[in-house]
């Protein structure tokens, strides 16, 4: 799909930080590796700055999370780009 081209636009246009939090303190990019979006991590770590290490309130990191998940591209991303 296109989301990493609009993933791109709103880091572009910057009124939404890139490492805001939802109420479980999961970022966008805890939710992308959670769900094994690989090519989303991409854009939020490269292009966007994300910082992977914010742990969610449970205190899980987004490479747990991948972890946990079975989502080995993720945790590549993030062991390499980290």
């Amino acid at each position: 799909s296109d989301f990493p081209a609009v993933l791109r636009l709103l880091i572009e246009d910057g009124r939404v930080p890139v490492d805001l939090r939802d109420s479980c303190g999961w970022t966008a990019l805890y939710h992308a590796c959670h769900s094994g979006y690989s090519d989303r991590a991409r854009v939020l770590l490269l292009d966007g700055r994300a910082d992977h290490t914010i742990r969610s309130r449970s205190g899980v990191t987004p490479k747990v999370a991948a972890q946990r998940r079975g989502h080995e591209d993720c945790v590549r991303l993030l062991e390499v780009n980290g």
